[in-house]
């Protein structure tokens, strides 16, 4: 992937925001936007 900066809008219920928060929290990233990005990266990568 290269530099480029991209964005897209993405929306989550409570619930999934809140799960997001914990597995944010457990792999020590500061917010779950860490960690939908790692999520994403991972499955672009499988």
């Amino acid at each position: 992937m290269n530099n480029q900066s991209r964005t897209m809008p993405v929306c989550f219920t409570t619930e999934q925001v809140k799960l997001l928060e914990k597995y944010a929290k457990e792999k020590g990233m500061l917010n779950f936007s860490q960690a939908v990005e790692q999520i994403i990266m991972k499955n672009i990568r499988e």
